[in-house]
């Protein structure tokens, strides 16, 4: 009952704040290959895309050069969205519908994600009342909550990364099961593969994580053999499908614009320096609990040896692979979209403060516990206004030698004000987008436009260059917001929809809560203190 219920809190939460609107980007890309898969039985279109860059095959048709993960995962819920389409609606409405219910996917793979990370913490022993709570400061306090919203693949990653975490735990501390948990742990990552390829450079990771297991060398050597054999195999489809789409193997269809100009020839300290400490995408600055998560991994060591090497080795490979990007920063997008699919790893070094919480001196408690508020409003600023449109904002003002010089490359990066100057952050920006959101609501466009250009973040450093055009900005972001306002038919289901949506999480949030606390009288007096 528990899980279920579990499950159902956060699917109707994170559907609840979804945006489910006007694709574009990434998620464009993921969207028009699951229709193209529903549509026509291909992953290629018949012709070139005016909204997302695709590559010419063998075949003649156009693909992606995106990982097939996420549309497949799409591909039921665009069928479904077809079939629930409004009879008799203009196909602009059908289209935004079907786009809608497509990207549902999002919430609940997100939703599977916090189930997964609560059972991988229930696994290494830390019993179930530190296992929610944790699970909660992931899915509440750091950038899962605002990837939840949006059709990017990095939820689907973070999602099957934490499984793999699971089964390779469950493979190493269970007696009789390591070879199929293991396996099981090798279909994760494999998915996470498929998704993004770059996730396969967690596959030597995990190899070894489960190669000196506890116990007999040759048990080891089993697990590890079959957790590659498994993952392998999805290597190889990887494989296959990029014969088919780009006509080579070893194709991955990054081969035009800055992806063949600057592809990994980034300074990894630039691109480092970018993830970790810049005022634009620092990891700790979008989820400030993780820098708690660092500062505690030695007790989470002394506790959990193995899985902290693994943790923070994951963590590394993937910031150092990254870093090397070209587009380090995963933009357009909020916060380092690229670092989402490890934060649930990251976010295990802090079970053992969360279990031992009572017993800490007050400053420490008063201390995560201002982290862990601070997190949730960063994370609240992500999941109100829309990333896109402040984004846009700041590109507006940006001198034209920036953007593209006749007969060169063009700039490796765009966005050097908006990464790298305080004054440009985005969680400066969102604030004040929210600040208006909020208390100039209904006022007419000039007014808010007034309003907005007396206190825009950048005017300590250019008051001279105000916004152009704040209030497109100002709003907030949901799909029960947005239907109505451009199709009024669609209140008809927007508003029903909406409400039971947040009935369903408040009954599911109740029940978990309920099913928990029956869970721990029930538990022996002998077993872990927090249960």
């Amino acid at each position: 009952m528990f899980l279920a219920a579990f499950f159902i809190f956060w699917t109707a939460l994170y559907a609840s704040i979804a945006r489910g609107w006007l694709p574009n980007g990434d998620p464009a890309a993921y969207f028009l290959v699951a229709a193209s898969i529903v549509e026509n039985r291909s992953l290629g279109m018949s012709e070139k895309s005016p909204v997302v860059p695709l590559e010419q095959g063998p075949d003649g048709r156009y693909y992606s050069k995106f990982g097939v993960g996420q549309s497949l995962l799409e591909t039921p819920f665009y069928a479904a969205g077809k079939a629930l389409a409004p009879r008799g609606a203009e196909p602009v409405y059908k289209f935004y519908f079907v786009y809608f219910v497509s990207v549902m996917c999002v919430p609940a793979i997100s939703a599977l994600g916090i189930l997964l990370f609560f059972l991988l913490a229930l696994e290494l022993g830390y019993g179930l009342k530190t296992s929610a709570a944790c699970a909660f400061l992931l899915g509440l306090a750091t950038i899962m909550m605002p990837y939840a919203r949006f059709g990017f693949s990095e939820p689907l990653q973070a999602c099957m990364i934490t499984g793999c975490a699971l089964f390779a735990a469950r493979a190493r501390g269970r007696e009789g099961v390591g070879a199929w948990a293991a396996a099981s742990a090798g279909a994760f990552i494999g998915a996470a593969a498929l998704a993004k390829t770059a996730n396969l450079v967690f596959v030597p990771v995990f190899a070894l994580y489960l190669l000196f297991s506890a116990g007999p060398r040759r048990a080891g050597f089993q697990r590890a053999a079959s957790f590659c054999a498994t993952a392998a195999t999805f290597a190889a489809v990887i494989l296959f499908l990029n014969d088919i789409r780009f006509g080579s193997p070893f194709a991955l269809g990054y081969g035009a614009g800055r992806d063949a100009a600057f592809g990994f020839n980034v300074s990894a300290l630039s691109g480092l320096y970018g993830l970790l400490f810049s005022p634009g995408k620092s990891v700790f600055l979008y989820a400030p609990i993780l820098a708690a998560s660092v500062a505690l991994a030695g007790a989470f060591h002394k506790e959990r040896r193995a899985e902290n090497l693994l943790v923070w080795s994951a963590a590394a490979a993937a910031f150092l692979l990254y870093s090397r990007w070209w587009a380090w920063h995963g933009d357009w997008a909020w916060g380092p979209r690229l670092i989402v699919p490890v934060v649930p790893l990251m976010a295990l070094p802090l079970l053992p403060v969360i279990r031992d919480f009572s017993a800490l001196r007050p400053a420490a408690k008063t201390a995560l516990a201002a982290l862990a508020a601070l997190s949730f409003f960063i994370q609240i600023l992500g999941s109100t206004v829309n990333f896109h449109e402040y984004i846009l904002q700041t590109r507006m003002l940006e001198p034209r030698w920036m953007k593209e010089m006749p007969e060169r490359a063009g700039m490796r990066d765009e966005m050097l004000a908006l990464h790298f100057a305080p004054e440009f952050s985005p969680v400066a920006g969102h604030w004040w987008l929210l600040k208006h959101t909020v208390l100039s609501r209904g006022l007419p466009a000039d007014e808010l436009r007034e309003r907005m250009s007396a206190d825009f973040p950048w005017r300590g450093l250019m008051a001279y260059a105000p916004p152009l055009q704040p209030e497109r900005a100002a709003g907030f972001d949901y799909w029960w917001l947005h239907f109505p306002r451009f199709f009024p038919a669609s209140a008809r289901w927007t508003r029903p929809l909406i409400a039971l949506l947040a009935s369903l999480a408040a009954a599911a949030f109740a029940v978990s809560v309920l099913a928990l606390s029956l869970k721990r009288k029930l538990s022996a007096p002998e077993a872990n203190p927090d249960e």
